[in-house]
């Protein structure tokens, strides 16, 4: 099993609980398969976190765009963001990470976790997102289930705010142990063992504060 701390939370109060709601929802929709289908998501299901949940269409070719999206999402932007680009969220600098994941997602499948700060030169983690794949009523693997949970403060910013990827995990669901970490990003993630779990976080400025356990 892989288990671990995805970063320092700004406010070590604050957990991101609606990232846990809504994959709990979609691993009880799986039933034994390896994807749930879109129509078998019934929006009561993650009822407490429907507002930073959202659900994105994946074409073949071009960027994935936000099918439905919770008002909180959009509020980060300060206008409506159904039909937009996921990207439209991501700092400018990093966008195409974003796509990169949603490619693992769909392909191998795989469901994924990314950690925002709210700049390159903050290391604080400020929001998260989860991904989880899901399939049209032909089979297709071109929907996706999210949820972006994130400090209260940030939606009270006077002017529309962008997510500075900085770390993300993807598990594949195409073998035996889903909890394979296929693809691990950025430079400074360091691997520990589970003795270390315990070690009080340090943020520091020259790298980010991001912890993965294997076991």
């Amino acid at each position: 099993m892989l288990k671990g701390i995805l970063g320092q939370s700004k406010d070590r109060s604050y957990s991101f609980p609606l990232i846990a709601e809504v994959e709990a929802y979609w691993q009880r929709l799986r039933q034994g398969r390896c994807i749930p289908k879109r129509s078998d998501l019934v929006p009561r299901g993650i009822r407490g976190a429907l507002p930073n949940a959202f659900i994105l269409n994946v074409p073949d070719h071009g960027s994935a765009r936000f099918r439905i999206v919770g008002s909180q999402i959009s509020s980060l932007r300060q206008r409506d963001l159904n039909g937009s680009a996921v990207s439209d969220l991501i700092s400018e600098p990093r966008k195409g990470i974003i796509d990169d994941i949603l490619a693992d997602v769909t392909v191998l499948p795989a469901k994924a976790r990314l950690n925002f700060a709210q700049n390159e030169n903050d290391d604080r983690v400020i929001a998260q997102m989860v991904l989880l794949p899901m399939t049209n009523e032909a089979g297709q693997l071109n929907r996706i289930l999210g949820c972006l949970d994130f400090h209260p403060t940030l939606v009270r910013k006077a002017s529309p705010q962008l997510l500075h990827p900085t770390g993300t995990v993807v598990r594949s669901l195409a073998v035996k142990s889903e909890d394979r970490v296929r693809r691990m990003r950025l430079p400074n993630l360091h691997l520990v063992s589970d003795n270390q779990m315990n070690l009080p976080l340090r943020p520091s400025s020259k790298r980010t504060a991001l912890r993965l356990v294997e076991t």
